[in-house]
């Protein structure tokens, strides 16, 4: 049902297992509504997913590998390190949740660290929340390149793999 390379995980919610990558993953980008993820690859392609089911909804053969990747601010385009490719208009619904902004933690602000939700730590080994460790990455799962979206993280490994993970705010607030 789902082609390799992609994996979507949410902490405390179902799994959601998608591949379609065998190469290396030089860029990821949201959409700006969070409802899809693009992924460029050392194998001159670049694959959009939908975040909510992991399909692969659009997959384009590049002359050369893609090296940076965004969309327009209203989603018409995905923009690369080549040009622009026109995505489809594609009904997506069920993302205002990706959105939220998370409530900092007690003591956040007197720890003098600016970083705001979910990111990563310095040697790209931890997913942290405010800039505290949260989710320990083996090296296979470590970031070549990544994207952060409300309570979504999206990676893109060396490996090919590209890995998405939904955090439940509610739950990493007690945290």
């Amino acid at each position: 049902m789902f082609e390799p390379g992609f994996e979507a995980y949410c902490v405390n919610c179902p799994v959601q297992q998608l591949r379609g990558r065998s190469s290396g993953v030089n860029s990821v980008a949201f959409s700006p509504d969070s409802a899809l993820v693009a992924s460029a690859s050392s194998d001159k392609t670049v694959r959009l997913w939908r975040c909510d089911t992991g399909e692969c909804v659009q997959k384009e053969n590049m002359v050369a590998v893609i090296t940076s990747l965004s969309f327009k601010p209203d989603g018409s385009r995905l923009l690369t390190s080549l040009g622009a490719i026109a995505l489809p208009k594609l009904p997506f619904v069920g993302h205002a949740a990706a959105q939220q902004i998370s409530t900092p933690p007690v003591g956040a602000e007197l720890r003098n660290d600016h970083r705001v939700g979910y990111g990563f730590s310095e040697d790209r080994s931890w997913i942290t929340w405010y800039g505290r460790n949260l989710l320990w990455l083996p090296a296979e799962f470590q970031p070549e390149s990544s994207a952060v979206s409300g309570r979504m993280v999206v990676i893109g490994c060396n490996s090919g793999r590209v890995t998405f993970i939904q955090f439940n705010t509610e739950e990493v607030s007690s945290y």
